[in-house]
């Protein structure tokens, strides 16, 4: 292919590109929104077009003096006018694979979140920690707080016998 064809089309794929980011400006943060799916569009055909089109493709696109529009519209369409529940299941499945791992081990602690909040230690030791914590970071210190009373249950009591 024409590298010089190639690069008339990147350079009018940037401009027309550029000119759609401008009239963006001014867009309220709900009419910018809306727009998403066109957003979207528009900057993953500036990013990947030019890589999917051959000489011929090339050749097409430089007849229009906005290829990037003419495109967004397809391809807008492509990603919203059909059904991705396929897609979606196989992300979900993902994401089960993922994390099920992490799930089992919490399912496996001695304590759950609700029951470490209800322990009047933990939660004076929350109180100490202030309000800024976070409820993520909550859920460490409360794993490091199950680890501290298994130690102290398992070491043995001063004076106890067996001595």
């Amino acid at each position: 292919m024409s590298s010089e064809r190639k690069d008339a089309l990147k350079k009018r794929l940037d401009e027309n590109y550029t000119a759609f980011i401008e009239s963006l400006q001014g867009k309220t943060a709900s009419e910018l929104i809306a727009m998403a799916p066109e957003i979207t569009a528009a900057q993953q055909l500036h990013e990947e077009l030019l890589d999917a089109c051959d000489e011929e493709d090339v050749e097409f696109l430089l007849r229009f003096d906005n290829p990037l529009e003419v495109v967004c519209g397809y391809w807008e369409s492509e990603i919203t006018g059909y059904d991705h529940s396929g897609e979606m299941g196989h992300m979900l499945w993902r994401i089960r694979e993922d994390y099920q791992d992490e799930f089992e081990q919490q399912e496996a602690k001695p304590f759950g979140r609700d029951e470490i909040a209800l322990d009047p230690v933990a939660s004076l030791f929350y109180r100490n920690l202030g309000e800024s914590i976070t409820p993520n970071r909550r859920w460490e210190v409360a794993k490091i707080y199950d680890l501290r009373l298994f130690l102290l249950q398992s070491q043995p009591r001063p004076g106890a016998g067996g001595g």
